[in-house]
């Protein structure tokens, strides 16, 4: 018992705490146990693994490294009697480390949020690094020293004036990088992040004047707590309904992929014919799909808005399961059928960026081919007719803000008055290099995308500008045929913007007739009629174009407030050609006729069709026959030399 007792009471000693170390050692355990607690948090919540929640663990590990260090090294300085001289300023210069290591880590934290390009974020992830090997050998080659008031132990020295300097430099370049990045940056990011720099500056100054004041690695821990819970909290990356990644993760979890160049498989699923159905079946048929790729290994659900889902394959074998299986499934109520839509994108290399990728998404899911099957492969023969659509898009536009828009007048034969008494505006654009595009070209794509609203606008205004401006009503015109799409017969303030356009030019309704399709009735057919009433009141008048080959039948004669009925080419060359066709003809003109009603005859290119056609009675005559569509100076010239007699006498009157 005599020889072990001097080693029990110096065991006895070393552990023993007195009252005046008890503070530090307390504040310095609390810490440690709040970041424990972050850490179990963060780890048991599932995550994308962004270069930002990469760096953040980093930090989160450097912290508790560094307040675990700054306990051990307490207790190893108030007893560094006990422990030796060496150990202790190992343990010590191993602490200031860890702390300029937290810093390094802010730092890496800051630039994973600011840099986009992945080759930039990699070049200064490797001078940072280099710097910090320079911090470890000039702190491990320095002296340090411990100084002890009898209350308080504490550490001095060039190895601490070293850890100073260097956790002044990587705070200072956090600064600089939030203050050159801060409009880019979410603010409440920017927000956090500078308390988090403050609350560093702060402690330092208090630290380097008031060295018994250990209170570093609390206020480290406070600005831990602060980041996790209003940026880094993974519960905040999660839609609540589902369980899935939700739409502020989605975007930049993609775009770090395609900067780090790894490929993805992607499939979109649309939940929106679902919504026709009973609410309880849609959200059942909603969960079971979602339980489909919730739990797939290699694999992210994204929830992006209440009807949207994109499902994230590493590997695109699984994706092609998954797509065969989800085109497959569907709900049935009654003897209605419900399914998902959904677009497939095989493999990430057909585009380079997020905006590109979701510009093709969002085509795919207004194509034609996804309203009737369903499902749609977004390749790169999709990407090819999406990028020529988007040129066409672009030419367009440029078109309308450089004034390259221009109307061609097709001239129009009466077959009463033997003179041409109106004539069809068509559009035409001219691309940067003075090219003529055809309609054929745009105008569908100027439909879906709502430009043809402004295109019409434009026609509309040139066409009414040429008949205040130009002595043509003089030479027997009528009125001018103008075009309707789809689009603008649903627009609601059609009416009002006509007239409006032709009070300003100061011309009577009567010199317009506006052309609709049996097609362009279908989505909005009340306000369309409205339209057609509030304009009939102007003086307007209608033709119902292309008759026969739209979707609809003779209601649209019978419902449509129209003046004139137009025949096609193709029905007009069918009546040369089809005994059949002829007899439809002839039982259209006579039904048309009785109802009081015009006929304009499109597409004569012949002697023996225009003489056909005069003898059945028919009003007007369009086509090549006469003229194909001209300029407006080559449509005055037209008019002035083709109705010169009508001019002459009419001026004698």
């Amino acid at each position: 018992m005599l020889k072990i007792r001097p080693y029990y009471v110096k065991i006895k000693h070393i552990f023993a705490k007195e009252r005046r170390h008890d503070m530090n050692i307390a504040i310095q355990c609390c810490s440690l146990m709040i970041l424990i607690v972050i850490m179990y948090l963060y780890l048991s919540c599932k995550k994308v693994f962004l270069n930002s929640e990469f760096a953040f663990f980093n930090l989160l590990c450097s912290t508790v490294l560094c307040v675990f260090m700054d306990i051990i090294s307490i207790v190893l300085m108030s007893k560094y009697d006990y422990f030796g001289r060496g150990i202790v300023n190992g343990v010590a210069k191993f602490y200031l480390i860890t702390v300029v290591n937290v810093a390094r880590c802010c730092l890496m934290y800051i630039m994973s949020n600011v840099y986009d390009n992945g080759d930039k974020l990699k070049i200064s992830r490797l001078a940072v690094y280099g710097s910090f090997a320079i911090v470890c050998i000039g702190i491990c080659a320095a002296p340090i020293e411990f100084v002890s008031d009898g209350k308080v132990v504490y550490s001095k020295g060039l190895s601490l004036y070293v850890s100073y300097v260097f956790l002044c430099i990587f705070t200072l370049q956090s600064v600089a990088l939030l203050a050159k990045y801060s409009r880019v940056l979410n603010k409440d990011r920017v927000k956090v992040m500078s308390l988090w720099i403050i609350l560093w500056i702060a402690v330092c100054v208090i630290q380097a004047f008031y060295k018994k004041q250990l209170i570093v690695s609390f206020a480290i821990t406070l600005g831990m707590l602060v980041v996790y819970i209003r940026l880094e909290n993974p519960e905040s990356a999660l839609d609540r309904e589902t369980g899935l990644f939700n739409q502020n993760t989605f975007g930049p979890y993609v775009s770090q992929r395609f900067r780090n160049g790894e490929r993805f498989s992607l499939i979109m699923v649309t939940f929106d014919d679902f919504n026709k159905a009973p609410v309880s079946g849609t959200i059942r048929c909603k969960k079971e799909i979602i339980n489909l790729f919730k739990d797939i290994p290699n694999t992210f659900a994204f929830k992006t808005n209440e009807n949207d889902i994109y499902i994230l394959y590493k590997h695109s074998e699984e994706a092609e399961k998954m797509f065969e299986l989800l085109r497959r499934r569907f709900i049935l109520y009654g003897d209605k059928e419900f399914r998902p839509y959904i677009s497939y994108m095989p493999h990430s290399s057909i585009t380079d960026n997020i905006d590109d990728m979701l510009h093709m998404f969002r085509q795919a899911n207004r194509s034609n081919e996804m309203v009737e099957h369903h499902c749609i492969i977004i390749d790169k023969a999709f990407r090819d007719r999406m990028m020529e659509v988007q040129k066409i898009e672009k030419m367009v536009n440029d078109a309308i803000e450089n004034n390259r828009i221009e109307v061609y007048y097709q001239p129009i034969y009466s077959t009463e008055k033997h003179i041409f008494t109106s004539a069809e505006a068509l559009v035409r654009i001219r691309d940067d290099k003075g090219k003529i595009i055809p309609p054929a070209t745009f105008i569908e794509i100027a439909e879906r995308n709502g430009t043809i609203l402004k295109l019409g606008e434009i026609i509309f205004e040139n066409v009414c500008t040429f008949i205040e401006t130009s002595d043509v009503l003089q030479y027997g015109l009528e009125y001018i045929e103008v075009n309707l799409s789809v689009v603008q017969c649903e627009h609601e303030d059609l009416a009002k913007e006509f007239i409006e356009i032709m009070r300003k030019h100061n011309i009577s309704g009567e010199t317009i007739n506006l052309e609709i399709t049996e097609t362009a009735t279908l989505a909005s057919k009340k306000k369309l009629i409205a339209n057609m009433i509030a304009l009939r009141n102007y003086g307007v008048g209608f033709s119902l174009d292309d008759f026969g080959t739209g979707q609809s039948n003779l209601n649209y004669i019978v419902d449509m407030p129209v003046d004139i009925v137009k025949f096609d080419k193709e029905m007009t060359t069918a009546y040369f050609e089809s005994t059949k066709a002829k007899y439809v003809m002839d039982a259209a003109m006579h039904m048309i006729h009785g109802m009081k009603l015009d006929i304009v005859s499109e597409g004569v290119e012949t002697a023996e069709q225009l003489d056909t056609m005069e003898e059945l009675g028919i009003q007007y005559i369009q086509g090549y026959y006469f003229s194909k569509p001209l300029s407006q100076n080559e449509y005055l010239d037209f008019i002035h030399k083709k109705n010169k007699d009508y001019y002459e006498q009419h001026n004698k009157q």
